[in-house]
């Protein structure tokens, strides 16, 4: 299985849906799997492009510490901004103190409310929405109020001298042709790779419930054809040695580990059947708004 995404001018991201853990959190994300198709693929590389990649990889050094989005829907936006966006600059200026990138993440509630013009933060959004803003005209860095302050009550105006880090476009990583979950190579292997490149993968998950009991690791025993909620999270590394193979992810709360394990045993289920989406992510140098 293999994953891949991001680099000083490249930020990869990967989709998928699932709810959080542990408590009733908010999630958010709306797969849309007629917007996915629509959205520029990464080109198909060949088989041996991926024979060197390493038994295990993980960009969790570069990340922030996981926050909680609380009961909003905001996942997208804290998959994106807070987490994928933070982790390809940390990468980009080798910048490995957890606290100090903490300090500098970017704005969940400036993508949130800024690409979804909702003031409840209850609906959720596509991501691509997300990305296309984050686009053009670009997201901003968070500010200390941000931090401390509910959503709900926050005037988006307070971001109005921050300057814009607009990316400079994104693709994802593999198809969904007639909503068919297509083979285990060509979703886990291009995903494997990005994320040995350094590139986080945004991921978008159908999240069972079996979800929200998950500890250390997470191996789904519900049926991936039923619809579940949309969640948004983002894959930081893997290992083909833990659990039979497995992917890491940040979340709103926490870091969990979800299982891969073998064609045998059900992998098509745990990476086709309930990861839909994986996008990558280009951004440029800040410019003033």
């Amino acid at each position: 299985m293999k994953i891949i995404l991001q680099k000083f001018l490249i930020l990869p991201l990967l989709l998928c849906l699932m709810p959080l853990f542990g408590q009733n959190y908010g999630k958010g994300a709306d797969l849309d799997p007629v917007r996915y198709e629509q959205t520029d693929a990464k080109p198909v590389l060949h088989t041996r492009n991926y024979t060197a990649l390493p038994s295990s990889v993980s960009l969790k050094k570069y990340s922030p510490i996981p926050e909680s989005q609380g009961q909003y829907g905001t996942c997208v936006a804290w998959s994106t901004a807070f987490a994928a966006r933070t982790i390809s600059e940390s990468f980009a200026i080798n910048r490995t103190d957890r606290t100090v990138t903490s300090n500098s993440v970017f704005s969940p509630f400036f993508v949130y409310k800024s690409a979804s013009n909702d003031p409840t933060f209850s609906r959720g959004m596509v991501i691509s929405d997300a990305l296309d803003f984050m686009k053009d005209p670009g997201i901003v860095k968070r500010l200390p109020v941000e931090k401390n302050t509910d959503f709900k009550n926050i005037n988006i105006s307070i971001f109005h001298t921050s300057p814009r880090y607009p990316i400079a476009g994104y693709v994802r990583l593999f198809s969904n042709p007639r909503s068919s979950p297509g083979t285990i190579e060509e979703r886990v292997l291009p995903v494997k790779k990005s994320l040995s490149e350094g590139k986080p993968v945004i991921i978008g998950m159908n999240c069972p419930d079996s979800f929200q009991e998950a500890k250390d690791f997470w191996r789904p025993t519900e049926n991936p054809r039923t619809n579940y909620s949309g969640h948004a999270m983002c894959a930081v590394g893997y290992d083909d040695n833990k659990y039979g193979g497995a992917f890491e992810i940040t979340n709103t709360e926490a870091l969990l580990k979800f299982k891969t394990v073998g064609e045998q045993t059900g992998v098509t289920k745990v990476i086709s059947g309930y990861g839909t989406a994986i996008l990558q992510l280009l951004y440029t140098r800040p410019t003033k708004l």
